[in-house]
């Protein structure tokens, strides 16, 4: 559980203040400040899509694990297999492609979270 926590308050924390700093920090918005359906901004949208992708997707590799049958148990061939992507994507997150204001960006964004 602490990697987890650590994980969600970096995303949860970190990132918002790295991609769309406040305006008093001299940092740059990273992606642009897009409005959809009048309430949520494109980081909302993101990371909100990120989440809806989570929710079809773990329950997918919890049936996988349910069905291991591993010497070593069902969850610790995953965990030790998805330690790496998530700490590489992780890292990746806050390396954008520009290092200005660009859709590029978000794109970016979208296919590391």
């Amino acid at each position: 559980m602490l990697g987890w926590s650590i994980l969600i308050n970096i995303i949860g924390v970190m990132l918002p203040y790295f991609y769309l700093p406040p305006s008093n920090s001299g940092l740059i918005n990273l992606i642009p400040q897009i409005v959809i359906v009048g309430v949520f901004n494109l980081l909302a949208v993101i990371t909100s899509a990120g989440r809806l992708f989570d929710a079809f997707y773990d329950p997918f590799i919890g049936q996988l694990s349910d069905r291991s049958t591993n010497k070593r148990g069902r969850r610790i061939p995953f965990m030790l297999i998805s330690a790496i992507p998530a700490m590489l994507f992780c890292f990746l997150v806050f390396f954008p492609l520009s290092n200005f204001q660009d859709t590029a960006n978000a794109w970016w964004l979208t296919i590391t979270l």
